[in-house]
C-alpha cells in the first residue's frame, strides 16, 4: 500500500502506523498544497481498507481492480478539484506512452469527475444533471478501449487514441454541465444515509477541498462525523487549512501533507506524466503548462493585471484591452470555474513573493496593508466564483476595480 505515493515519506509512515496498529481514526483531514498527493493517498488508503488481501498495489483481489478504475461500490467522491487539468495531462501521457498503467492513469482522472455523479449522490434528482449523464454515457463508451489496455487486453493503437480524445471532450461536457456547487447539503445528506443504511463491508467517503463546503453542508457533515458507522471512514482533503471551521477540524484527526520541491515534483512529472528528461519544475507548472497550451505564463498576466491596478490607463485608451478582458481572452479556452481560480492562485502568489521579499528587492512595489487587503478581495472574488455560475470577465472586471479603489488599512 502506498508504493504510488512519492516525496510524502511522514505522512505515509504515519498512515501504515495507524492502519497497521488499528489506531486509523473514522474521520481524517488530509492538509497541505495543491499537488501534494493527498487524494492519490486517500484513495490508496481507501483500496488498502477493502483490500482482502495485503494490500499491494498489484493486488489482484476484486476489490483492488474495482479500486484501481475507481469504481468500487464502497467509496464514495465529493467536492471540487482541477479536473481539466489532470484530464488533459493524463491524456498527453497517455498519447506519449501507450501501457497498462498510463491507462490507469487517465482512466482515474477522468472517474474522478464521473464519481461525482454516482445515483446514490443524485438520487431524485436526475433532472438537474439530465446533461452530464448523457456525456457521463459517452465517456465510459468512449473509455473501453482503454480500459481493455489497462486490464491487459491487445487493443489497437489507433483506437487508443481515438478514445483518449472522444473520452476526454465528453468528460469535458461533463464538467460544463454539472452545477457550480458539487457539495450541497442534499449531498452530504445522502451520503450519510448510505453510510448508515449499508452494513456490508468497508465504506469510504473521501470530501475533496472541505473549505468550500456551504454553512448548511458543514452542519450536516458535523452529525455526520459526530457518530460514523462501524467499518466507515472519512477523509477530507484542504489545501486552505485555516479556512477549515474549528468545529470540523475538532472532529477529525490531521494528517500534514507537505510542499513537495521541485526535484521531487520533477520526478513525479517523469515517473507517472512521463514528462520530459530536462523538466526541473513542479507539478503544478507542469500542470498548467498543458492546461494552458498557448495562453502564455500565468504569472505575467498577473504582474501585468497589478500593474495595471497599481497604475491604471486612461480610460480613453483604446490601444490595448483592459488588463481584464485580456487574461479572461487568454483563459477562454478553459471552464471559467478552473480558469478563475488558477489565475487567482498566481495573483496570491505573486503577492507573497513581494511580502516576502526585502525593501527595494522586487520591481512591484505594494505596502503590507494593501497587499492584505488584496488578498481578502481576492479569496472574496475566489468564493463567489466558485458558488455562484457568474461569467469570468465580470468577476476579473469587479476583481480590477475593487482593487484600484482599495488603500489598505
Amino acid at each position: 500500500m502506498f508504493e504510488n505515493i512519492v516525496g510524502q515519506d511522514e505522512v505515509v509512515d504515519l498512515l501504515h502506523e495507524d492502519v497497521d496498529n488499528g489506531n486509523l481514526p473514522a474521520a481524517m483531514l488530509f492538509s497541505g498544497p495543491e499537488y501534494s498527493g493527498k487524494l492519490s493517498t486517500a484513495l490508496e488508503l481507501s483500496r488498502g481498507l477493502t483490500c482482502t488481501r495485503r494490500a499491494e498495489w498489484s493486488c489482484s483481489c476484486r476489490s483492488c481492480a474495482l479500486q484501481r478504475e475507481l469504481l468500487h461500490p464502497g467509496l464514495q467522491l465529493l467536492g471540487s478539484r482541477y479536473f481539466v487539468q489532470e484530464i488533459m495531462t493524463c491524456a498527453e501521457t497517455l498519447k506519449r506512452s501507450v501501457s497498462r498503467g498510463t491507462a490507469y492513469l487517465y482512466i482515474r482522472s477522468i472517474r474522478k469527475l464521473l464519481r461525482r455523479l454516482d445515483p446514490i449522490l443524485w438520487e431524485g434528482e436526475e433532472g438537474r444533471i439530465a446533461k452530464a449523464l448523457e456525456a457521463l454515457s459517452e465517456c465510459e463508451t468512449a473509455l473501453e478501449p482503454i480500459v481493455a489496455l489497462a486490464n491487459g487486453r491487445a487493443t489497437d493503437a489507433g483506437d487508443v487514441g481515438a478514445a483518449v480524445d472522444s473520452a476526454r471532450d465528453a468528460a469535458f461536457r461533463v464538467l460544463h454541465a454539472m452545477p457550480p456547487d458539487l457539495t450541497p447539503v442534499a449531498l452530504i445528506r445522502r451520503v450519510t444515509a448510505w453510510l448508515h443504511g449499508s452494513s456490508e463491508g468497508e465504506r469510504v467517503v473521501v470530501i475533496e477541498n472541505v473549505e468550500q463546503l456551504g454553512e448548511s453542508s458543514v452542519n450536516a457533515l458535523l452529525k455526520a462525523l459526530e457518530e460514523p458507522p462501524q467499518q466507515a471512514w472519512f477523509i477530507l482533503t484542504t489545501s486552505r487549512k485555516g479556512a477549515v471551521i474549528p468545529t470540523i477540524r475538532s472532529r477529525t484527526r490531521e494528517y500534514r501533507f507537505r510542499e513537495r520541491p521541485d526535484s521531487v515534483g520533477a520526478e513525479v512529472v517523469r515517473r507517472v506524466f512521463r514528462g520530459p528528461e530536462e523538466f526541473t519544475e513542479g507539478i503544478r507548472e507542469y500542470f498548467l503548462q498543458q492546461e494552458f497550451p498557448g495562453a502564455g505564463s500565468l504569472r505575467g498576466y498577473a504582474e501585468r493585471f497589478l500593474e495595471a491596478v497599481l497604475v491604471p490607463s486612461p480610460d480613453s485608451d483604446e490601444r490595448s484591452l483592459p488588463p481584464y478582458r485580456s487574461v479572461a481572452q487568454a483563459l477562454s479556452a478553459v471552464p471559467e470555474r478552473e480558469a478563475l481560480r488558477h489565475f487567482l492562485e498566481e495573483l496570491l502568489r505573486l503577492l507573497g513573493e513581494v511580502l516576502r521579499a526585502e525593501e527595494g528587492a522586487h520591481r512591484l512595489v505594494i505596502s503590507r496593508s494593501r497587499i492584505a487587503s488584496w488578498r481578502s478581495l481576492i479569496q472574496a472574488h475566489y468564493d463567489r466564483g466558485s458558488r455562484l455560475n457568474m461569467r469570468l470577465d465580470l468577476l476579473l472586471e469587479s476583481l480590477y476595480y475593487r482593487m484600484q479603489r482599495s488603500e489598505g488599512s
